[in-house]
Parts: C-alpha cells; sequence; structure tokens
C-alpha cells in the first residue's frame, strides 16, 4: 500500500486525540500552514511571492513525552500515515517540509533536561529543549555544551542531531556528532531504541551515529547524553589581517596542525572583508559620537575612510590600486554592496551581479582573520601568543582585538535580517561545503565562480580543523517579479554550484543538513554507500512513513 494523506479522516484524528488530548492535535489552517515549510529560503521565495508554501500536513500532533510518540508513529506505521517530524523549524534545507501531507508531529513538548553530571561532564536531555535553556542550565553548573548556532535562539537539541549542526566554536568543541555519547529513539514502527551511555565502547558499530544526520528518516530522536566542558573562565581576542585569503589560510592551517584550538576562527574572503569593515566603521563612528556625547562636545566630523584599529591603511591600498581618490571609494562599495541587498538597486543586481562579484573579488584589500581563544585562566593567552607567532610568519598583520570582539557581539543578528532582502524582492541564501586543506583553494575557486555567474557572492572560512576547512559562502540574486522565474535562478545557483562542489571534491553540505534542497546530490556525495543507506531505510522503515522525500533517499511503494 503507497502512502496516502487522505486516511487522516475523523476517525484518525479521535485516535490521535486519545493520545495526546484533543488540545494538542490540530487541522486548522493557521497551524497546517505553520508547519508547511521551515526556513528554507525557496520556501520564503513562494510565500512572499504570495504563492502556496509547501505541502501543508494534514494535521499537526504535540506529544507530551516519548511513550505519546511512540504511540503516533505506531498508528502512522500501522495506517501508512506520512510522518514528518518537526523541532524548531530553523532549518534551511527543507527538511522539515512534508510532501505527503501527513501528520506533523513537533517535539516542542518534549522539553525536559533530566540530569546534569558536572564529574563526567555529561547531560542528558529531551529533544525539545531549545538551545539557550539547555547552556543556561550547564553555566549553572559551570558547563558549557560549547555548540553556538546561529539559530541557537530557535533551534533544539533533536534539531541539531538530527542535522549534524556544527555552532560557532566548532575548532574547539567539535560538530553535535563529536558530542553525543548516547541515544533514545522511536523507530518507524513505533518501537523505542535506547543506548546506556559509555564515554567510549568497542561493542560493534556506533549506533548513535547512524541517526545523527539522518533528519528523521530513520525516526525520531527523542533523548541524547551530551558531552560537554568546563565553561571558560579566560576568552581572549586577536584579528589579523593578510595580503590575500591564500595566506590566511596559510596562517590558519599551521595553528590547527600545531596543536592549538581557538574556539572562533573566521577569515573573510576580499568582498566580505569590505562589508565587515565597513560594519565595524559604523560600530567605531558610533562609539566614537557617544563618547563625544557623554563628554558634552561636538561629535568627530563623519568620515568616509576607515579609521581605528579595523583595518587601518587599507583604504588606501585600495584606492591607489582602484585609481581612486582618497575618498575613500572602495569602503562606499562595501557599504552600497551591503545596501543594494537591503534596499533595492534590483536592475543593477539582476543585470551585473557576475560582473560585481568579479570586480569586488580583484581589489586588493586585506582579508581579516578574526579569533576568539577560551580556556582555563592562562591557556587562552597561550594560545594566542602561539598563533600570534605563526601569523608572523606568513605576513599576518595584527589588528587587536576590536574586530573579534564586534563579531561576537553581533554572532547572531544575521539570522535575523533574512526578511528584509525577500521583502524588497531579493533573494539571499547561505551554503556551508567544506574540504581537506589540499582541495580548499580549488572548492573556493570552483564554487565562488558558480555563484557569482547569477549573484553576488561572498565567502569566509570559519569551522576549520587540522584536516581541513569549511567555506560558508553567502549570495544575493534577483530574477525580477515572475514567481516562476525567481524560483529557476534560485535552482539554477544551487545546482550550478553543488556541481563544482563535487567537481573540486568537496563535501556538499558541512552542517546545514541536505533536507530537499541538496538531495539530487547525495548518490555523488556518497557514491556506493548510498545504496547502504537506502537499504537501512527500508529495513526500519519498511512502509517508508519517516520524512519522505529527504537525504535523496527513494521512497517506498510497499
Amino acid at each position: 500500500m503507497t502512502l496516502t494523506a487522505s486516511r487522516i479522516d475523523d476517525a484518525i484524528i479521535d485516535r490521535i486525540a486519545a493520545i495526546v488530548g484533543a488540545e494538542h492535535v490540530s487541522r486548522s489552517d493557521l497551524d497546517r500552514r505553520a508547519y508547511a515549510r521551515d526556513l528554507w529560503p525557496l520556501e520564503m521565495i513562494r510565500l512572499v511571492r504570495g504563492g502556496e508554501v509547501g505541502h501543508p500536513p494534514c494535521a499537526v500532533a504535540w506529544p507530551a513525552d516519548v511513550e505519546q510518540l511512540a504511540a503516533l508513529v505506531r498508528l502512522c506505521h500501522e495506517e501508512r500515515i506520512p510522518c514528518t517530524p518537526y523541532a524548531g523549524g530553523s532549518g534551511v534545507c527543507g527538511g522539515a517540509v512534508p510532501i505527503r501531507g501527513g501528520l506533523s508531529i513537533d517535539v516542542k513538548r518534549l522539553e525536559k533536561i533530566l540530569r546534569v553530571e558536572p564529574d563526567s561532564l555529561l547531560v542528558e536531555a529531551q529533544a525539545g529543549v531549545m538551545g539557550p535553556v539547555l547552556e543556561d542550565e550547564l553555566n549553572r553548573h559551570g558547563l558549557t555544551l560549547g555548540h553556538f548556532p546561529s539559530s541557537i535562539h530557535c533551534s533544539t537539541l533533536g534539531g541539531w542531531l538530527a542535522a549534524r549542526s556544527a555552532g560557532q566554536c566548532s575548532s574547539r568543541y567539535g560538530k553535535i556528532e563529536d558530542m553525543v555519547r548516547a541515544l533514545e529513539v522511536v523507530l518507524p514502527t513505533g518501537e523505542v531504541a535506547a543506548q546506556r551511555m559509555s564515554p567510549r565502547r568497542a561493542t560493534g558499530p556506533d549506533f548513535a551515529q547512524l541517526f545523527v544526520g539522518s533528519e528523521g528518516t530513520l525516526g525520531f530522536i527523542t533523548r541524547a547524553t551530551m558531552r560537554c566542558w568546563p565553561a571558560p573562565r579566560e576568552r581572549v581576542y586577536r584579528s589579523y589581517t593578510f595580503s590575500t585569503a591564500k595566506a590566511g589560510l596559510d596562517g590558519m592551517r599551521r595553528m590547527l596542525q600545531a596543536g592549538l584550538r581557538p574556539a572562533v576562527v573566521r577569515l573573510y574572503d576580499e568582498l566580505d572583508t569590505l562589508l565587515v569593515a565597513r560594519k565595524g566603521e559604523k560600530a567605531a563612528k558610533a562609539e566614537r559620537r557617544a563618547a563625544a556625547a557623554a563628554e558634552s562636545a561636538p561629535p568627530a566630523a563623519a568620515d568616509d575612510r576607515l579609521e581605528g584599529e579595523f583595518l587601518p591603511g587599507d583604504a588606501d591600498r585600495v584606492t591607489s590600486a582602484a585609481g581612486a581618490d582618497a575618498s575613500g571609494a572602495p569602503w562606499r562599495l562595501g557599504s552600497w554592496l551591503e545596501e543594494l541587498a537591503q534596499r533595492g538597486g534590483r536592475h543593477v543586481l539582476r543585470h551585473a551581479a557576475g560582473l560585481i562579484s568579479t570586480a569586488a573579488g580583484a581589489l586588493p584589500v586585506s582579508c581579516l582573520l578574526v579569533l576568539v581563544f577560551e580556556g582555563d585562566h592562562g591557556q587562552a593567552e597561550f594560545e594566542a601568543n602561539a598563533a600570534e607567532a605563526i601569523f608572523r610568519e606568513v605576513g599576518g598583520v595584527s589588528r587587536g582585538e576590536g574586530p573579534a570582539r564586534r563579531w561576537e557581539a553581533e554572532r547572531y543578528s544575521v539570522s535575523y535580517k533574512q526578511s528584509r532582502v525577500f521583502a524588497r524582492g531579493l533573494f539571499n541564501d547561505t551554503m556551508e561545503v567544506a574540504s581537506s586543506w589540499t582541495q580548499l583553494d580549488a572548492l573556493y575557486a570552483g564554487v565562488r565562480a558558480a555563484i557569482g555567474k547569477h549573484a553576488i557572492v561572498l565567502a569566509h572560512f570559519s569551522h576549520a580543523y587540522p584536516e581541513g576547512c569549511s567555506i560558508y559562502f553567502t549570495f544575493v540574486a534577483d530574477a525580477g517579479d515572475d514567481p516562476a522565474k525567481m524560483e529557476r535562478l534560485y535552482r539554477t545557483i544551487w545546482k550550478d554550484a553543488l556541481t563544482a562542489c563535487v567537481a573540486a571534491g568537496g563535501t556538499i553540505s558541512h552542517h546545514h543538513g541536505v533536507g530537499l534542497s541538496k538531495a539530487e546530490f547525495m548518490a555523488e556525495e556518497h557514491g556506493g554507500m548510498m545504496t547502504v543507506f537506502q537499504r537501512i531505510k527500508d529495513a526500519l522503515d519498511p512502509h517508508g512513513i519517516m520524512n519522505p522525500g529527504k537525504l535523496g533517499l527513494r521512497e517506498s511503494t510497499r
């Protein structure tokens, strides 16, 4: 029997209500539309343009505990009802978008922190606990999970695990898969399977890793035991500029392979540095004006040139190379590019995106690196000084604490600015790929060129490790007011970029997951192992009810 959404009739709703309570199941249009999408930009394009969003579920349910969740999944298995797991809804790849109607099951009521073991550096919590709640509780015990994704305020532990998430401090603390020590899951048949915690074992495969990153296709993650760390007592901020991104990457590689582990390491390419510098300039002006006001003195005159500790001297290098006067034209370029995404400039964006990306990338702007070291007293300072010696060897110029502190102050704000771009008829998205250090140059050049044909593109390098690094691309594009044309452009950008990524030997996702967005490239990503994944899916989920269509898995017709 194939999957069918029509099976959620009044009788099925009554059975769901008997499990979770009538107040915790809904067929209202409002709830169904709310659960029809996550934050996949393609769905945002459709929403802003007034189109239909996704494929709304037939109903939404909110179980209170694992017993209720297991009973719901068992019902879906028996009745062949598609089942879509839902947590915070902050995913950007369509992983929580139903494509066969069915039942969306939100784990938000499974939000308990079950135990904290400071002596063992462990925490056990349910999948629906929100990021800040978990981190605040750990802080009260003098601990930290060390996991700070930009979506932390609207994402959950279960969502992090389902998508193999990375936080902004992954170079020191690892990604989410490095932290998990045991899982409890509800299988597609409604059975509950749980592991005992062990710091390490040699008793066959690590079954937790089978479900981490499975995006709900193999079942629901309901509870996890996670490794945590002592909360840092010291934090040291450093920043450097390099004549080229290649020089900065060489310094990053040497630092990490020397055994140094900054919590944060972010190297911006030329265009991204222009925009970061502009923001730093604005912040510096605001600080100067505030200080002047506090002293009852007239504010300093506005200056479009970059001043102070933030990239001093670079404006002169760029204006000279670009043949401009000393009025700071390149920094106006940075400001213009920033405002282009926020205010419009649609004709230019539509017809000259590739030229802009190429010209901005060719400017001789120093590339900015920001770092944050943290740990016990003396540890962070020691590592920061050791890193500085390495950076000097590759031509790095110290720029003090300011850029890194400003990054930290704004570290989550970018996640809340995307809606402004869509509201003005444009679209933007991010793509995070990764490779070994050997392949990184080719990966950066290939993906940047592929996106740059269609959009303004900038990038930074972060989530760096001894063996390789992630590249985080951001792009802004416009295809006019035709929704179909806009969607075609969006899909073309992604197809071209992922094709370039695979050709360069990179991985198509470092931490955002796959969902619907990257599903068609999973066979190229995994090769023969995709067959293994499909066989596991067929064995655990014989009716194919769990999150159909995601991760490139074939849908069952049994």
